[in-house]
């Protein structure tokens, strides 16, 4: 099959929609807007194994046969996650590849039911990751596979913030963000966990629930057995079909054009890419009524700021603790100045809090590393990112960073010493790895340093 044939197949096969939260798609075509005060249950579902394949990859195959490799092995286990999550009336908030955030809405399915059709949904999804077990390489190398899941029931902000114009980020927000990240963090490969307060809520429609005690924080949290499930009929959200220009905000630009001449989204690589991640706190999303449009306001000057440095936000998460985003330079072409360009867009961003006095403790990290990008997902969902050893290496980065200062990693210092100085901040551990990466902190720019050109070198 040739590349036009496979444009011309992969349209007919998708559906713009399916770049959107089943619940976002829905209240499009009917005409109204999702209240941004809801209550619920949220289902956090990790996908453990997937960076070290990334990695390997590259190793024994170009960019793109890499990336085919890694959705021939990953796609029909998507397929068969997103069917699941919308066959019980879930919707896939987001969706980065190895990740998936999911939101069961109460007023659509009632405060118990929302509950148990999540507790109910993670077991199939355990189920469906189980009999994979592992993902085999032509060459006999082996990279295990297992999902870790976690349920919290309450209120959460669901936002809609950035420019049309440009790209909205649909989120969900609040201090619930914290609690099933926090849950999902004490469960084990292959387990379901629930907060005390969920696990309350649906324990006498789940059979013998396993209680446990955090030890860092004394609150007790229960495991779902897999083998007990409740018989829960479906109750999918059914939306039509939405044409280009409803679902057009909601698109990266650069995604958003092609679809728009009738051409698939860009060729998806595994290859190194640029990140910028972001970090500060100050906000409070469940309490403040105007959080919305300070975060709003926030990320439409970051996409401003972004715009001339060949920058894009891809990816924002709101919780009480901290808001964090993750930017991307050299999408969906790397160039060869990306380092420099995330520095220079970094030096501006270490001026926000002058401007926006609410913002508190702002931390930065840019690294360099290997990472799947372009798009993944079913034909019921999908999404257009980045995921791999990149962003868990940023994301090291900016949570070691002191406030008001930018790390960077070895391979962004290099590349980018003529123009800026760098010092030795620390070596910070790696999971799974013995060696450390090596984190250095920005002293400033060059006194003989260049004004940054425009340049479309691809690399």
């Amino acid at each position: 099959m040739n590349d036009i044939t496979a444009c011309r197949k992969w349209v007919t096969t998708m559906s713009f929609d399916s770049y959107l939260p089943r619940d976002r798609a829905l209240a499009i075509a009917s005409g109204t807007t999702l209240p941004e005060r809801a209550v619920g249950t949220l289902l956090y579902a990790r996908l453990v194994g997937l960076s070290p394949l990334i990695e390997a990859l590259p190793q024994v195959q170009p960019a793109r046969q890499a990336a085919e490799t890694l959705l021939h092995h990953t796609t029909p286990l998507y397929n068969h996650m997103v069917n699941t999550i919308h066959r019980f009336g879930g919707s896939v908030v987001h969706f980065s590849g190895d990740s998936l955030l999911c939101w069961f809405d109460d007023s659509v399915l009632r405060p118990l039911a929302s509950a148990l059709r999540a507790v109910v949904c993670a077991q199939h999804l355990q189920k469906a990751v189980s009999p994979a077990g592992a993902f085999t390489l032509d060459s006999g190398q082996r990279f295990p596979l297992s999902l870790q899941v976690a349920l919290l029931a309450g209120p959460v902000r669901r936002l809609l913030v950035g420019d049309p114009a440009v790209y909205q980020l649909d989120l969900l927000a609040g201090a619930a963000l914290d609690r099933v990240l926090a849950t999902e963090a004490l469960a084990a490969p292959g387990e379901i966990v629930l907060d005390q307060q969920t696990a309350q809520l649906i324990d006498s429609r789940v059979q013998r629930l396993i209680w446990r005690i955090d030890p860092a924080s004394a609150n007790r949290y229960a495991l779902v057995p897999l083998w007990a499930t409740a018989n829960v009929p479906p109750a999918p959200l059914t939306v039509p079909r939405l044409g280009l220009p409803q679902v057009r905000p909601l698109l990266l630009p650069f995604v958003a054009q092609p679809l728009k001449v009738g051409l698939s989204e860009p060729p998806a690589e595994v290859r190194h890419v640029t990140l910028l991640g972001l970090r500060f706190s100050g906000m409070d999303y469940d309490g403040n009524a105007g959080a919305t449009a300070l975060l709003d306001g926030l990320v439409r000057k970051l996409q401003q700021l972004l715009h001339p440095y060949g920058g894009v936000l891809l990816q924002l998460a709101a919780s009480t603790k901290a808001t964090s985003t993750l930017m991307a330079f050299g999408m969906p072409n790397a160039t060869a100045t990306d380092g420099e360009r995330a520095v220079r867009a970094a030096q501006e961003l270490l001026a926000l809090p002058q401007q926006l006095p609410w913002m508190r403790g702002l931390q930065l990290g840019v690294h360099q590393g290997l990472a799947y990008t372009g798009g993944c997902g079913s034909g019921e969902r999908r999404s257009y990112g980045v995921f791999g050893e990149a962003v868990h290496g940023t994301e090291r980065l900016v949570q070691a960073s002191s406030p008001g200062t930018l790390l960077a990693s070895l391979p962004v210092a290099q590349h980018t010493s003529s123009v800026f100085v760098w010092e030795s901040a620390a070596s910070l551990p790696q999971k799974g790895k013995a060696a450390a990466m090596a984190a250095l902190r920005l002293v400033g720019l060059r006194e003989a340093a260049q004004p940054l050109e425009e340049r479309s070198l691809e690399v």
